[in-house]
């Protein structure tokens, strides 16, 4: 007797974990717009979803970010240590930040 009502009780708490599991993917709104800034202050807002290639003209150089299938990547950059181009791509599942410091830009997802 005990037995069945462990297979129950089991039952319902992996049922109610796909509930829970099901509602929270279906209500995360993630990431919707990249937003690059330049001391602080935003730049630009881009939206996620649209791809595309912009180009961030500095007065210390020239930076070229890369939106494309909701995943954003530095593509090039004309500073001398290349860390921003070597930084892994940004997309809603990997959030993070990448960075130029020589040109004291920022790219990163926000809501």
């Amino acid at each position: 007797m005990t037995r069945r009502k462990d297979y129950l009780l089991i039952a319902v708490v992996i049922l109610m974990a796909l509930v829970v599991f099901v509602i929270t993917r279906m209500t995360a709104g993630g990431g919707t717009k990249v937003v690059i800034s330049q001391n602080g202050e935003v730049c630009g807002a881009y939206d996620l979803n649209e791809d595309q290639v912009i180009d961030i003209e500095t007065s210390a150089g020239t930076n070229r970010v890369q939106i494309e299938n909701q995943i954003v990547r530095m593509i090039a950059a004309d500073c001398p240590d290349q860390i921003c181009v070597n930084t892994h791509p940004l997309s809603v599942k990997e959030p993070g930040i990448i960075v130029c410091l020589p040109h004291k830009l920022t790219v990163e997802i926000k809501e």
